[in-house]
């Protein structure tokens, strides 16, 4: 990599006309002087196309609703810099974020992860993301004891376009939402990565992103939730391997919250997501050591946690899915 890093910024855009060209002029204001835009436009419907042509100087790419990652592949095709950031079409980039991670940046890096402040709609608040304090230290063992890891959302992360591209040809099931996921555990668990606590961005909540789905979730949605942390960790696992890293792989998912959901929605019907089976006792003793390990959990939450696991395990489904509907507020859409 070069000595003075290039930047890609690939923001993907759906439907978001009211923010997209305020995500563009974030990047468009870097005062870093090697910075590429790259606007994907993901088959909007509203009138974000105008907005984005109005635009000059940028790369503008327009094509059908294919998702999030593919959105993000077709820009990455174009991508000149050696650092990709991928920016939601929602949220902001501060001016000097890309000096910043250039300041930070040093051969064999592939990640860097910062904080990033929160919008509620347009309004600032004292938020930031991510929620936790940054992990320091082997984020392999880590992830390997606890099933736990810690960074901001997409938009808080910059990348080694060579990892970026690597990530993409060896992710299993990376083809929809959740980019972030495969390469920010990948990049992880490779123990390359630089972490900036400083906010060098915003992150933006509102009524129409993944953020605000909140307890209206259905089983069918944590369904695919558990099988992309299957896939994004086995992918991880892989990419860490290729890196040199030796381990035991983990067979299964390996964080407790899935693992916890996982149990408390077992049995149900799954036509769209194909979720391997899971060995019960293997998923209790791996949830409940998970928990007892997981950083930033006080012991009422730690105990907590881990009677609902054994809980989850031994209950009949008819109970289970009182709990699941009555006292979380899972929408059952599915037939638990």
């Amino acid at each position: 990599m070069a000595s003075v890093p290039s930047f890609s910024v690939i923001i993907t855009n759906h439907d978001y006309e009211r923010w997209v060209g305020a995500a563009i002029a974030s990047v468009m204001a870097q005062t870093w002087p090697q910075v590429q835009c790259i606007v994907v436009d993901d088959g909007s419907t509203d009138g974000s196309r105008a907005v984005i042509e109005a635009i000059p100087g940028i790369t503008a790419l327009f094509g059908p609703n294919e998702g999030q990652s593919r959105a993000a592949a077709r820009g990455l095709a174009v991508a000149t810099g050696d650092v990709v950031m991928l920016l939601d079409a929602d949220d902001l980039l501060a001016p000097d974020a890309c000096a910043t991670i250039a300041a930070h940046w040093r051969d064999g890096i592939v990640a860097a992860n910062f904080r990033l402040a929160v919008l509620r709609d347009d309004t600032p608040t004292d938020e930031t993301l991510p929620v936790r304090p940054f992990h320091h230290g082997d984020h392999l063992a880590h992830f390997l004891a606890t099933g736990g890891f810690t960074t901001a959302p997409t938009s808080g992360n910059a990348f080694s376009r060579v990892f970026v591209e690597e990530v993409f040809a060896h992710g299993e099931g990376l083809d929809a939402n959740a980019t972030d996921y495969w390469l920010c555990l990948s990049a992880l668990l490779t123990d390359c990565t630089v972490v900036i606590d400083r906010v060098l961005g915003s992150y933006r909540i509102h009524g129409s992103n993944i953020s605000s789905y909140g307890a209206t979730r259905s089983i069918g949605q944590i369904q695919r939730e558990l099988l992309t942390a299957h896939l994004a960790q086995r992918t991880a696992q892989t990419i860490a391997a290729r890196h040199g890293r030796r381990f035991r792989r983990l067979p299964h998912i390996a964080g407790p919250y899935e693992l916890k959901w996982y149990l408390l929605l077992r049995g149900a019907p799954s036509p769209k997501w194909r979720l391997p089976e899971i060995p019960r006792l293997w998923a209790i003793r791996r949830a409940v050591a998970a928990f007892a390990r997981l950083e930033g959990l006080s012991l009422a939450r730690r105990l907590s946690n881990i009677l609902q696991i054994v809980a989850f395990a031994v209950l009949p489904r008819p109970l289970r899915r009182k709990l699941a509907v009555d006292g979380f507020g899972i929408r059952n859409d599915v037939g638990l």
